[in-house]
């Protein structure tokens, strides 16, 4: 089922990022982080937050992949790395890893060594964590632990396509993008998808067929460093 919520009002906060400190500490009903930076006891160190918001709870902003702005229509007539000459339509080489570039938005508006997870982080979160549904301050989501018992909670922030002002499947399903372009293709990259009631983050049936997504699309994005 097809879940809105008006995006204007649904926890996007596109604030300033860069440089953004929060006093390390946990809340104490869920166990779910607070700080900007969490380890989880995995290869890499994972945001607290969405790239756009300023706690774990907020959507924060959708982009496509390889932009670093909001937009009011996310299609490939607006996609920057879309090109139409003569009638030949085809996507722009930006690369098969933006992480750390001038595409990657979570480098953009963070700075420092903030980026956007490659394929091979965002399978080693699901294969590696223990995935919980809960609803944390009214907002849908997964609580996501690590190995070591640390814990960040991403929002079932839904996502953006056309000139619609509202976020598709929010509050049920979460799109969040790596900067990994799927192999053999010039328009797929590869995301994190979840659902309230499916559990195939860690199957690799999903993995290999649902969750690469059309470039132009306006998913939200979960730094690492």
């Amino acid at each position: 089922m097809v879940m809105l919520c008006n995006f204007s009002s649904c926890g996007s906060d596109e604030l300033s990022d860069s440089d953004r400190e929060v006093e390390e500490n946990v809340d104490p009903e869920t166990g779910i982080s607070l700080s900007q930076e969490v380890d989880l006891g995995l290869s890499v160190n994972w945001a607290g937050w969405n790239v756009g918001a300023s706690s774990p709870e907020k959507y924060g902003g959708y982009y496509s992949w390889g932009e670093t702005v909001q937009k009011d229509n996310y299609s490939e007539d607006t996609y920057k790395y879309y090109y139409d000459t003569d009638g030949d339509k085809e996507y722009a080489n930006i690369g098969n890893n933006i992480c750390g570039t001038q595409y990657d938005v979570a480098r953009q508006k963070w700075g420092g060594s903030w980026r956007m997870p490659t394929y091979d982080e965002l399978s080693e979160l699901r294969s590696k964590c223990t995935w919980t549904w809960i609803t944390y301050k009214g907002i849908n989501g997964y609580k996501v632990t690590g190995p070591n018992g640390n814990s960040i909670f991403l929002s079932a922030a839904g996502y953006r396509t056309g000139t619609s002002l509202y976020a598709y499947d929010q509050g049920s399903d979460g799109y969040y993008w790596s900067g990994t372009l799927r192999e053999g293709t010039s328009n797929d990259a590869w995301r994190l998808y979840f659902h309230i009631d499916y559990h195939y983050l860690y199957d690799d049936y999903y993995l290999n067929y649902y969750v690469s997504s059309d470039r132009s699309d306006g998913f939200t994005v979960r730094p690492v460093k």
